[in-house]
């Protein structure tokens, strides 16, 4: 087995609770790793998992290559990331070289830079803490070029309010 290791889910989640006690109404966090969780003993995926959905931070991923001889744990890793980033309306990439890497973190910061922050106020008063979904469609202006929505899938109305 590769040796080190780190506790990404534990990290992962106390880190996301923590962006949500910031003021500003972005909050984003940067996760740069091998994705092999190894060490996070009290925090497993599926907890996570349901843990960044009932934070407002967007989670974006760069994952590394993993060593060649964990292959199936980094692959397993890399679908548990992708699913944990698109939750939070953020995005996942896999950059396989150092130049790659940097492309790919200018284009986070672009990414971040250009996007919008939209609110509404439910019809629904029930305050149960159930999960609302939520759809946003943008229609493109005539004569300009696609556009990109990523979203949250919703939210979890009695923890936001």
């Amino acid at each position: 087995s590769y040796p080190g290791g780190v506790s990404s889910f534990r990290g992962v989640h106390y880190t996301m609770h923590h962006t949500g006690r910031g003021t500003k109404q972005k909050k984003v966090l940067l996760l740069i790793t091998n994705g092999v969780d190894r060490h996070s003993k009290h925090t497993n995926y599926e907890e996570l998992l349901r843990s960044v959905q009932q934070t407002e931070a967007v989670l974006y991923v760069v994952m590394l290559p993993g060593h060649p001889d964990e292959r199936n744990r980094w692959e397993k890793a890399r679908q548990q990331l992708l699913k944990l980033a698109q939750v939070t309306g953020g995005q996942a990439y896999f950059p396989i070289s150092i130049d790659q890497v940097r492309a790919t973190c200018g284009e986070i910061a672009r990414d971040i830079r250009s996007q919008y922050i939209l609110a509404y106020y439910s019809t629904n008063r029930a305050r149960d803490s159930r999960f609302r979904t939520v759809r946003v469609e943008v229609k493109s202006p005539q004569g300009s070029g696609r556009l990109i929505v990523r979203t949250r899938a919703g939210y979890n109305k009695g923890l936001t309010e």
